[in-house]
């Protein structure tokens, strides 16, 4: 027992000063990664961040340069909106009464007479009324006779104006003639006709065609004289407008060569550069100025629309070519040819 005490002593000390070490070189370690995760945190995130910094400048001024170079970018002025009050000033000092409308007031005459008769109700007390009311008149509508459409003959070159309908009927417009395009079931359908018998007392030749999409009104224009017509849908026939047709507005100083309803519901006619919104009804203008700045990219050889959504209006050129104008970018985005004999009803193309 005595010879084994100094070695438990020495393995004591040992194990005291190894212990000693093992904490000394714990608080070194320690020390060590705290140093390092100070340094990690401090020093490498500051350039790590510079350079990410640098590369998001970098990246938007290759956006900016980017954007400039394309000018991608156009912002078309607003056409100015005027409230109701000033139309109606508008209407009164053109010397008519904005209050008189002739397919309202009609509505309303007929409505006051519905008010005024007797009810239908026997009153001992009152024995001279008329008590049994006669049922009410069924207007005479005249047959008019069928349409009859031209036969095959040679086609224009190109067409003075289109438009399309309401109800999705494109209407193309070429001398004297009228030509129908539409789909039937997904089978194009097409058809020809003199103007006259389509549109009885219209133009014998149309320079502008367009249609009022919110009121179903279709517009034709010749030279400074302007008809209004609408479609009766059970005899399948238009009808002039009330207080058509009319000589066009002394304020608009220029003979119009296109028209068209743009995409915020105003109705504008084109001509050379200016431009002018119109009123067909009123026969009034409110707005007119350059077309350049309110309608960017527009082609200068457009004569009229024949499809319009909020983004996208499909225009018909001079050049028989049919330009996607894109109302995002305000600019043409593709143009396609357009065969006119396969377009409409007529046999060959005119050379």
């Amino acid at each position: 027992m005595f010879n084994l005490s100094p070695h438990w002593w020495m393995v004591e000390y040992l194990y005291i000063k190894y212990e000693d070490g093992f904490h000394k070189m714990k608080k070194l370690s320690s020390l060590v990664i705290t140093t390092t995760i100070l340094f990690l945190f401090f020093i490498i995130p500051y350039n790590y961040g510079s350079s990410l910094d640098d590369t998001m400048v970098q990246g938007s001024n290759n956006l900016i340069s980017n954007d400039e170079n394309n000018n991608s970018i156009i912002t078309p002025k607003p056409i100015p909106r005027i409230s109701r009050s000033e139309k109606e000033a508008l209407i009164r000092a053109s010397g008519q009464d904005p209050k008189k409308r002739g397919r309202h007031s009609r509505l309303e005459r007929s409505h006051k007479k519905r008010d005024r008769r007797s009810p239908n109700i026997y009153d001992p007390n009152t024995p001279w009324r008329r008590n049994f009311i006669l049922p009410k008149r069924i207007p005479i509508i005249k047959k008019e006779k069928p349409l009859q459409e031209l036969k095959l003959h040679k086609c224009p070159k190109n067409f003075d104006a289109v438009t399309q309908s309401k109800d999705n009927i494109t209407y193309a417009f070429a001398g004297d003639y009228v030509y129908q395009v539409w789909r039937d079931f997904g089978i194009p359908q097409k058809a020809a006709y003199k103007i006259n018998d389509l549109f009885p007392g219209g133009p014998r030749t149309v320079n502008v065609a367009l249609t009022n999409f919110r009121s179903g009104v279709m517009v034709l224009i010749e030279r400074n004289k302007v008809y209004r017509y609408r479609y009766n849908k059970k005899s399948k026939r238009f009808y002039l407008g009330n207080k058509s047709p009319q000589q066009l507005t002394e304020k608009i100083t220029f003979l119009p060569k296109i028209g068209l309803q743009w995409i915020d519901g105003n109705i504008v006619l084109f001509d050379h550069g200016k431009f002018a919104t119109y009123d067909p009804y009123w026969n009034l203008s409110t707005f007119s100025a350059d077309s350049e700045p309110y309608f960017p990219g527009m082609p200068k050889d457009i004569i009229g629309m024949v499809y319009k959504n909020p983004s996208t209006l499909l225009l018909y050129t001079k050049s028989n070519r049919l330009a996607i104008y894109d109302t995002t970018v305000y600019k043409v985005v593709e143009e396609f040819p357009i065969k006119v004999e396969e377009y409409v009803a007529c046999l060959t193309k005119s050379t």
